[in-house]
């Protein structure tokens, strides 16, 4: 995820999604909260640090949510993990921008 205006708020370092990783992770990435194509900036208030795995598992969640009009039936096994948070923050800030229908399937194919 390389974005020009990521310099501001520094290097994605660490894992909001799962704290204790095994093996380690060999990168983070900063995840949009609302995604670009709903609208999302590129703004601290819209990034959270996550890795490789844990963000792809959010955009497969967010995905989910936005076909099932805000549960994830395929991952209901996660409800309380970091993942499911991260990606219900994003389908609620897509739903209040009125943009559910641009969440794009970046998690499942």
């Amino acid at each position: 995820m390389i974005c020009e205006h990521l310099d501001a708020v520094g290097t994605a370092s660490v894992c909001a999604a799962q704290k204790a990783h095994r093996p380690k992770p060999l990168r983070h990435v900063w995840h949009h909260v609302l995604p670009r194509t709903c609208g999302g900036q590129t703004i601290a208030a819209n990034l959270v640090e996550v890795c490789d795995n844990c963000h792809y598992g959010v955009h497969a969640i967010l995905f989910d949510m936005a076909q099932n009009n805000g549960t994830a039936p395929a991952f209901v096994h996660l409800v309380g993990t970091g993942r499911y948070a991260i990606a219900l923050r994003g389908y609620l800030a897509a739903l209040a921008a009125g943009t559910v229908n641009q969440i794009p399937n970046e998690g499942t194919d």
